[in-house]
């Protein structure tokens, strides 16, 4: 819901298509995710916790990943993790926790303690009107295989990073030797308003304060979020964010007015810092509940300063439709100028099952990497 609000290629959970009903504020403070898995909104399902133990051992005759010399070592990796899923009446929690020590019996300096957290949570404030998104990950990943794996930002599967648990699994991350690795961490907290004008529309007003680090391993123990390492990279972003969408009275009619503004400060790469400030008005008119049309125009002032300086100051517009044939299948398609470029834009879902669904999209932006995974 709140991180953030406006990001069009991380759409939540509550459906764009039909009915263009403004949605509901209980579903509307689960966007990040958090819905799935913990049964009906209001009803306490107290805590479920689960404790888990691994070990592994790993053998490798080139333990440096050298031309030469190769030397062969042998690794064991013990894993001890715990999965945290809360439910309260104002507390929702997703949690996953696994440090993984990993002992080589040749090489000591490529022993290693990485952390490996994934967490989302809900706090209500005020019922039904003031709520505080949190999130936390810290993981570790090869240089340049991106942010994903099991291995990588946290676990998969749980919390609110979904598109980031895709490559890779945790043996083969954990085989890399420690100059190919990176640990990269990411706090967030937001607090905001929900607040529903009856049948008139919904609107919502908040904060997101965030910091994020990524550096090339080194030492045993790297901590989180400390900028230490090789090549250490922060980024510190504060995000305020307002809009207003209408609801039930305008029938076949959404209009829905965002303003968001993002300041970004950054260390160790050639961006020094950001500012994005952004305002959009897009209408939706539903022809049937299958079919929906929109158009959108705002503006758009973006500026990078440093080396890899940019500056895009313009207007944005875009158009398309939002298909919903089925209540199982929603699809996405536009085209417009975001970001100081022409592009399209797509995304969609479908659910196979009760428990599984497929989702996907594509889309064009500027940013950096931080700034990418803090938008996860």
């Amino acid at each position: 819901m709140a991180f953030p609000l406006t990001d069009e290629a991380n759409p939540g959970i509550v459906p764009t298509g039909a009915p263009l009903a403004a949605p509901d504020v209980a579903a509307l403070q689960h966007q990040m995710g958090l819905v799935s898995g913990f049964g009906a909104i209001g009803q306490a399902q107290g805590w479920t916790i689960l404790p888990r133990f691994s070990l592994e051992e790993q053998f490798t005759d080139n333990v440096f990943e050298a031309a030469a010399p190769r030397r062969w070592d042998l690794t064991t990796i013990a894993a001890p993790g715990v999965a945290i899923l809360g439910d309260l009446p104002r507390a929702q929690l997703r949690l996953d926790y696994e440090p993984d020590l990993s002992i080589h019996l040749e090489n000591g300096s490529q022993n290693i303690l990485a952390q490996q957290l994934n967490a989302v949570g809900t706090l209500t404030v005020v019922r039904d009107m003031v709520f505080i998104d949190l999130r936390a990950l810290a993981g570790t990943q090869a240089n340049n295989g991106g942010v994903g794996g099991r291995g990588g930002l946290g676990q998969a599967g749980i919390g609110g990073v979904t598109g980031a648990t895709l490559l890779g699994g945790q043996a083969g991350e954990a085989g890399l030797a420690k100059q190919n690795r990176s640990e990269t961490t990411s706090v967030g907290i937001s607090p905001y308003m929900l607040y529903r004008f009856g049948d008139l529309g919904t609107g919502r007003l908040g904060v997101s304060l965030d910091r994020s680090t990524s550096a090339q391993l080194s030492g045993f123990a790297p901590l989180p979020l400390v900028s230490q390492g090789i090549d250490p990279q922060t980024a510190t972003s504060v995000e305020e964010f307002a809009s207003f969408a209408t609801g039930d009275q305008f029938a076949r009619v959404r209009d829905t007015i965002t303003a968001d503004g993002l300041q970004s400060r950054f260390s160790g790469v050639g961006t020094n810092s950001s500012v994005r400030d952004t305002v959009s008005n897009r209408l939706d008119y539903q022809i049937n509940r299958s079919f929906d049309v929109y158009g959108q125009i705002g503006w758009e002032s973006i500026s990078y300063g440093g080396d890899n300086g940019l500056a895009i100051t313009d207007m944005t517009w875009g158009f398309g439709t939002v298909l919903t044939p089925s209540p199982d299948l929603t699809l996405t398609i536009g085209y417009g100028h975001q970001d100081g470029a022409n592009s399209v834009n797509a995304s969609g879902s479908y659910a196979l099952t009760a428990r599984t669904s497929v989702t996907g999209s594509f889309t064009n932006g500027i940013g950096t990497q931080l700034e990418q995974v803090q938008q996860q």
